[in-house]
């Protein structure tokens, strides 16, 4: 009898081994599609030519990390490509906060920039415009399809960093260009509406007249539709070759599960 009881833990072991592999396995295949995933939708969805260097999630720190990410102007409309260099952006989060049909709530968010273009072009339309213009483009609710309601929200900890600003007009024959190295650094407790955070970073911004342009910006960015049809959107051929090795991985770990209690019966 002991010798069947260590035979079943070692194979409860062996599998359980198997299980955790493939649940590391999927989050790495995970980690490793996501960056060219996020990519491709946005350059499609805006027409900015994105570059994601590192987007991550970890289920055991409850992170989600993007780091190193660009957004280039399209070269047709703007002769200056430079309009967003993320350094970082963090979110924490239980997943019960995030699922919550009262109420969605986040631990701790650090959004971090290395630097904001302004580009203006000769017939004076303006990069910052033309991005938020390309998510407004959504198809509005109907009447049998009526808006829902948003959801309202709490961050506990939210850190804002914008280290440079840019500003680039080509309306002149000659461009003027302003470079100013703002360094602004914000720290922001119990979050519950986007104009917390807005009023301050205003006051910064107000110098370098740019206060109502990031504005809009920033409202664009923190809602979310703007990502809503991201994953919707996800190229077919990626998202069926992930779920092909889910669903591949599962049923191997299922099939040895049974293999070893039908084992345990026989004996």
């Amino acid at each position: 009898m002991t010798y069947l009881l260590l035979k079943l833990l070692w194979r409860l072991l062996f599998w359980g081994i198997i299980a955790l592999g493939s649940v590391f396995g999927l989050i790495l295949l995970f980690n490793l599609l996501m960056p060219f995933i996020t990519a491709t939708y946005l350059a499609k969805k805006t027409g900015f030519e994105t570059r994601v260097e590192r987007l991550s999630i970890d289920p055991f720190s409850q992170l989600l990390q993007l780091e190193k990410a660009t957004l280039h102007n399209p070269i047709q409309q703007f002769d200056d490509t430079d309009f967003l260099r993320i350094n970082q952006i963090q979110i924490r989060a239980n997943p019960s906060g995030l699922t919550s049909k009262e109420r969605i709530e986040i631990d701790e968010v650090i959004v971090d920039l290395e630097q904001v273009a302004y580009v203006k072009n000769q017939k004076e339309q303006t990069n910052v415009a033309s991005f938020i213009a390309s998510f407004q483009s959504r198809q509005e609710p109907t009447n049998d399809q009526p808006e829902r309601k948003k959801r309202p929200f709490l961050i506990h900890h939210f850190t804002f960093r914008l280290h440079t600003l840019k500003i680039a007009d080509y309306t002149y024959s000659k461009p003027n260009l302003l470079h100013f190295d703002v360094a602004i650094e914000r720290q922001f407790k119990n979050v519950t509406a986007v104009d917390q955070i807005m009023k301050p970073l205003e006051k910064d911004l107000l110098p370098y007249g740019l206060a109502t342009v990031v504005k809009d910006l920033f409202h664009t960015l923190s809602d979310p539709a703007t990502y809503k049809e991201a994953l919707i959107n996800t190229p077919k051929s990626i998202l069926e070759k992930t779920g092909e090795t889910a669903i591949e991985r599962l049923q191997a770990v299922g099939s040895g599960v049974k293999t070893t209690l039908d084992f345990f019966q026989k004996e």
